[in-house]
């Protein structure tokens, strides 16, 4: 496999009034890179990423991840408020309003998600786990930025939070650096054992592979 191609940008816009059909309302521009598709015009970035291939491909192609988030804080709490009304900040001592509060803004990010058909499970207490979604790719590697920037934008992170944001750095500067880095190790045994035309198959078969998305937004009225 010479590359995969993998490019996509989350965004939302809030309309205070509508003046027409909501059909009238134009998408946002794709011009430039992802990082700037949900910047324009009152959209408002979620998340975006690609992978980079300037001076990357063939087979020497590394999967070079470029992404991040867009979502901050006050982006969390006009969402919310814009469906569901405002929001009352409890007192930090409250333990169990506290997790609630927090519950209610991840529950607004994630809404924000499943109105693109996506279900990102995101942790909000040290016993839970995040969730891959299983629709739509978010993270071109195996670190979850992605849920640590929804707690982020939420006003909380986990305990291993840090930790895995120090693991997911480690993981682009190894990938950036070694070519191929995706292809698993067992997979070159079985390659060995293939025979010529078995393994012309398989090269036309990975030529087709990759993941790539224009832009999905979300219009909230």
């Amino acid at each position: 496999m010479d590359s995969i191609e993998w490019c996509y940008s989350l965004g939302y816009k809030i309309y205070d009034r509508i003046s027409g059909a909501p059909t009238d309302y134009s998408d946002p521009s794709t011009d430039g890179p992802p990082s700037t598709w949900h910047s324009r015009e009152g959209w408002q970035s979620i998340c975006w990423g690609f992978y980079d291939d300037e001076d990357n491909y063939g087979h020497n192609w590394r999967r070079i991840e470029v992404a991040d988030m867009g979502l901050h804080e006050a982006g969390v709490l006009d969402v919310h408020e814009a469906l569901f009304g405002p929001i009352e900040t409890p007192p930090s001592d409250d333990v169990d309003t506290l997790v609630a509060y927090r519950r209610k803004l991840v529950a607004t990010v994630r809404l924000l998600l499943a109105a693109l058909g996506i279900n990102y499970e995101v942790a909000c207490a040290e016993d839970e786990r995040d969730e891959w979604p299983r629709e739509f790719t978010l993270e071109g590697l195996s670190d979850k930025w992605v849920a640590r920037g929804i707690r982020s934008a939420c006003g909380f992170q986990l305990r291993g939070d840090a930790e895995a944001g120090k693991r997911g750095k480690e993981e682009r500067r190894e990938c950036a650096a070694r070519p191929n880095s995706y292809v698993e190790d067992d997979e070159d045994d079985e390659d060995e054992d293939m025979d010529d035309e078995d393994m012309d198959d398989e090269e036309d078969d990975e030529e087709d592979e990759g993941f790539y998305a224009d832009e999905v937004h979300v219009h909230i009225v």
